[in-house]
């Protein structure tokens, strides 16, 4: 049986949940084949923490993001 290398194109690791589990996830991801993960960023601040977790881990990518209802809100602390 062929394995083929798996690209995940939506993920939030950044998410507490998953933060808490991180190192199970990603062992779990090797196991399966799954060798490259997008983390997605939908605000400002899960952004610039999806930014850091691609430059965290070599095999992560990310895209930064705004949903139209948080464009208001961008810079404003």
């Amino acid at each position: 049986m062929l394995s083929y290398p798996i690209f995940d194109t939506h993920s939030h690791l950044y998410f507490p949940s998953c933060v808490k589990q991180l190192d199970s996830i990603l062992t779990d991801c090797k196991e399966k084949n799954v060798q490259y993960q997008v983390q997605i960023g939908c605000d400002e601040f899960s952004s610039l923490v999806a930014l850091n977790l691609a430059k965290e881990h070599k095999n992560f990518y990310c895209t930064l993001g705004l949903h139209p209802s948080d464009v208001r809100r961008v810079g404003i602390k």
